[in-house]
């Protein structure tokens, strides 16, 4: 996702030099590569490196002053998504239901 993001900014030339990348994973290393080399100077993801990718990819990121920056979920985010699968359950249950109710067309 980072490579087409960088890719769709250079063709529309649009800089990315000196910019934040907003992303909801944290990068692999190849796509990580693409942020710094584009000049990105601030990465912001919702979920940190996995412990391995931490101490590979993170002292990178630190010696080249490039923060990495974890910004969880806010409660209000958390609400709405368990109010989307309480419903998702319920339409599920429903359907299951009047597909069980509904005469048998098999004769």
């Amino acid at each position: 996702a980072e490579v087409n993001a960088i890719g769709r900014c250079a063709r529309r030339g649009l800089p990315t030099e000196g910019c934040t990348a907003y992303i909801t994973m944290p990068p692999c290393k190849k796509c990580l590569g693409v942020l710094v080399a584009s000049g990105v100077r601030r990465i912001v993801a919702r979920k940190a490196f996995c412990e391995q990718d931490a101490r590979e990819l993170l002292p990178p990121l630190q010696r080249l002053g490039i923060p990495f920056v974890v910004v969880g979920d806010t409660e209000e985010r958390r609400a709405t998504l368990e109010r989307l699968a309480a419903k998702r359950k319920r339409t599920a249950e429903e359907e299951e239901g009047a597909q069980r109710e509904a005469p048998s067309r098999a004769g």
